[in-house]
């Protein structure tokens, strides 16, 4: 699971993601085992996830290079995907000055549509959005330039990545202002 962090508002709109991709291979049973023992926050390292898959026999493919951000036009785009044997779930978060729509989609079907106009929006698996709440709490103020808010989440995304191996260091960030967008990459 990703973690992705949207801010929404008069300003404009910030869009944050890790870029982890984690693909798992054995036994149905095992692989949901492994899945919620990551998940579950049991389990905080890389290593700790390799050795546990290992005890379970499921086979891990991990990168640090999926693009989770990116620009559609005028709008900020986020998209997290959820990859099962039979169907393909994404949720995206399209975003711009002042607007935003979350779109759930199975397949290629729309399964909710939910639209806004201002928020501090946060996708990812019960640990990191937890996680990532209180530390948004903590360091956010609405006072905040775009560009800072976008330093921040990149920070929230490498402090969760310490904890969790759902996650990795490096990020991307895309700032919506107007009519321009900016791209920041950030790294461990």
């Amino acid at each position: 699971m990703s973690l992705i962090i949207a801010y929404i508002g008069k300003k404009g709109c910030v869009i944050a993601a890790d870029k982890r991709r984690i693909a798992f291979f054995g036994e149905k049973e095992n692989r949901e085992l492994l899945e919620a023992d990551m998940y579950s926050g049991d389990i905080t390292t890389d290593e700790e996830l390799y050795k546990r898959a290992e005890e379970l026999d499921v086979v891990l493919k991990i990168s640090d290079d999926a693009s989770k951000v990116r620009t559609v036009e005028d709008v900020a785009l986020g998209e997290v995907t959820t990859r099962g044997s039979m169907e393909t779930k994404r949720k995206r978060i399209y975003g711009t000055t002042n607007a935003y729509q979350i779109v759930e989609l199975s397949g290629s079907n729309v399964t909710n549509i939910t639209k806004g106009s201002s928020s501090i929006i946060v996708f990812g698996n019960k640990i990191a959005k937890s996680l990532a709440n209180d530390l948004i709490q903590k360091r956010w103020k609405p006072s905040f330039s775009l560009k800072y808010m976008g330093d921040i989440f990149g920070g929230i995304i490498k402090d969760i990545a310490s904890k969790s191996p759902s996650l990795g260091k490096e990020y991307d960030v895309i700032i919506k202002q107007d009519s321009s967008l900016s791209n920041i990459t950030g790294q461990n």
